[in-house]
């Protein structure tokens, strides 16, 4: 478990969890998956991590308590969520686990827990988006002139399977593919927009 998450493995590590659960060991795995998202250092990692988590969580409930994804704002997870937004993560991750023990006593509770857990994956999901920002540049260009049309155009998408199978945390443990295509009509792209600098 910990080489597949640590190496960004491909590998679906929900059978075992399901095991894990069946077994009794869920306790042992939470504390086990706590250690990797103290020590991955990357924001991936730690987000696929703490995904994990959430689906341990919501094993643990079983499968009768309601919809996993839902509202993710209980006062009493907002500490957890302040340290990781300042990437303070070895005290965030320990402040999640620290709060998870207060939701361990009820499927209810648990199905909760694994919400917040997802709200703090979006937080350090968010952060490594953000490391995208040291490729980008911008220097200095000259003015368009004024009255110059610029145009951008596209080809319309269909979207023929897969859906929103790629985005994180689906992806994580179920992989993901869409499958869409790009349309032309009449052999022109049909959506665009022109702008231009006017005086005003």
């Amino acid at each position: 478990m910990k080489e597949t998450l640590m190496g960004a493995m491909n590998n679906c590590l929900l059978p075992f969890f399901k095991n894990c659960v069946l077994e009794n060991y869920g306790l042992k795995l939470l504390k086990e998956l706590d250690k990797v998202a103290c020590s991955a250092g990357s924001a991936d990692c730690v987000a696929r991590t703490l995904s994990c988590i959430a689906d341990v969580l919501s094993e643990m409930a079983g499968d009768k308590v309601g919809l996993r994804s839902g509202p993710a704002a209980n006062e009493s997870w907002m500490h957890a969520y302040r340290l990781l937004e300042r990437r303070d993560i070895t005290e965030g991750v320990m402040e999640l686990a620290n709060q998870r023990d207060k939701w361990l006593r009820r499927s209810d509770l648990l199905i909760r827990a694994a919400r917040h857990y997802e709200g703090a994956m979006q937080i350090l999901i968010r952060h490594a988006v953000m490391t995208g920002r040291q490729f980008v540049t911008f220097s200095p260009k000259s003015q368009p002139p004024i009255g110059q049309w610029f145009i951008a155009e596209s080809p319309a998408r269909v979207d023929l399977s897969g859906a929103w199978s790629d985005t994180p945390p689906v992806t994580y443990e179920h992989g993901g593919a869409v499958t869409n295509i790009a349309i032309k009509i009449r052999g022109k792209k049909p959506i665009g927009a022109k702008v231009r600098k006017i005086p005003e």
